[in-house]
């Protein structure tokens, strides 16, 4: 049950878009 919520499109887009946010704090 949990990998079914977590592989859904919405849970990547939601960790792509925490992963993005986080590069850009990190490397400014």
């Amino acid at each position: 049950e949990y990998n079914r919520i977590h592989n859904s499109p919405e849970a990547r887009a939601a960790k792509a878009k925490y992963v993005k946010l986080r590069d850009k704090l990190f490397k400014s």
